[in-house]
């Protein structure tokens, strides 16, 4: 009598998947678990955008803050925006806007935010006034009446 029926073929290949799959959807579950990914998803949309990127996303924070309503600004920095930089030049106008709206027609700029500059008091012009410092290299300037 041959054991290799049709049902009895199908019934090992089930077998086998499923044990496979099973120590497949287990291996995941460690390697997540010991990568962080699940810690991850637990945390809080703020607490996510930390992570991301701390220093772009306080900066914003602490720009927000202290701005009260919408401001067309231009950014001065040391970063290659259009380099290496230019992903964290990207984050920080994503976190800027709606506040400060850093990408847009630089002509018209009412807000200087001067990010990761050397020496930052020296690129703010005379007709800008300091109103916050974040830290030694980064600070906002709003444009005098």
């Amino acid at each position: 009598m041959n054991i290799w029926t049709r049902s009895n073929i199908f019934m090992a290949g089930c077998i086998v998947f499923f044990t496979v799959f099973g120590v497949q959807a287990v291996e995941k579950y460690r390697f997540d678990r010991s990568a962080g990914a699940i810690q991850f998803s637990r945390l809080s949309l703020s607490d996510k955008l930390v992570s991301w990127n701390r220093h772009a996303y306080t900066f914003a924070v602490y720009c927000r803050r202290i701005l009260n309503g919408r401001y067309q600004g231009i950014l001065v920095t040391d970063l290659e925006t259009n380099g290496k930089d230019m992903l964290l030049h990207r984050k920080l106008s994503f976190f800027l806007y709606p506040v400060v709206h850093i990408r847009g027609n630089k002509k018209k700029a009412d807000c200087m935010v001067v990010f990761m500059k050397n020496n930052p008091m020296e690129s703010v012009p005379d007709d800008f006034e300091v109103v916050g410092v974040y830290s030694e290299n980064s600070l906002i300037a709003l444009r005098k009446n």
